[in-house]
C-alpha cells in the first residue's frame, strides 16, 4: 500500500529537467488530490563570478534574466557600492523575479494539465546553497514527498554528477522522487 500524499514539494532550477519534474509533481498532486509547493533556491554566487563579468543570474542559470548576482555576506570585496549599501533590495528583487518565473511555469503547466486546483499551489523562494535551502524547507515537516530533477551538472561530495538531487536524496527526511531528463517519458 502506498502512503498518503497530502503535501508535495517540487524543486526547480528552471532547467528542462526541472520542468519535467514539475510535470511529474503536478500529475502526482492531481492524482492524490494533494497540495503542491514549488520551490526555487536562489544560489549565492561564488566570488569568482564577481570578477568574471556576470551581470545577472541569467548568465549563471536559466530563467533569471535581470536578477542581480547574490554574493555571500563574507564576500564583499569587489561588490558595487549600491549592493553593499542595499543588499536586501537586491535579494527582494531576485525573489520577486523568481516568483514571477514560478508563476510563468504554472501558467504554462496549467495549459497542458487540467483538472487541478492551480490556485492552491504555494510558491517558495529561498536564498543560499540549493541543497541546504531544500533541506531547510523540508524541516518544516509538512511534505510527504519531494520531486526533483537530476541534471548531472553539479558534483556531489562523492564526486558523482547530479549533486543537488543526490544530496537531497541522501539527506532528506521525506521520500524523494528523482526525475532524469535522459530517461524518456
Amino acid at each position: 500500500m502506498l502512503p498518503d500524499i497530502r503535501q508535495l514539494l517540487v524543486c526547480t532550477d528552471f532547467s528542462m529537467t526541472s520542468w519535467k519534474a514539475l510535470k511529474y509533481g503536478a500529475s502526482l498532486a492531481k492524482n492524490a488530490n494533494a497540495q503542491m509547493t514549488l520551490l526555487h533556491v536562489l544560489p549565492t554566487l561564488p566570488q569568482e563570478f564577481n570578477y568574471s563579468g556576470v551581470s545577472n543570474l541569467f548568465d549563471y542559470g536559466p530563467g533569471l534574466a535581470g536578477v542581480p548576482p547574490l554574493f555571500p555576506d563574507s564576500e564583499k570585496k569587489g561588490r558595487k557600492k549600491s549592493q553593499e549599501k542595499h543588499p536586501g533590495e537586491f535579494v527582494e528583487k531576485a525573489e520577486r523575479v523568481t516568483k514571477d518565473q514560478l508563476k510563468s511555469h504554472l501558467i504554462q503547466l496549467k495549459s497542458e494539465e487540467s483538472g487541478y486546483n492551480w490556485q492552491s499551489v504555494q510558491l517558495q523562494v529561498r536564498v543560499g546553497e540549493p541543497v541546504r535551502g531544500i533541506l531547510q524547507e523540508l524541516e518544516t515537516d509538512k511534505y510527504d514527498i519531494v520531486v526533483i530533477g537530476r541534471r548531472g551538472h553539479g558534483k556531489s561530495r562523492s564526486g558523482r554528477s547530479g549533486g543537488v538531487a543526490r544530496e537531497v536524496f541522501n539527506y532528506a527526511t521525506s521520500p524523494v522522487f528523482v526525475v532524469d531528463l535522459e530517461r524518456g517519458e
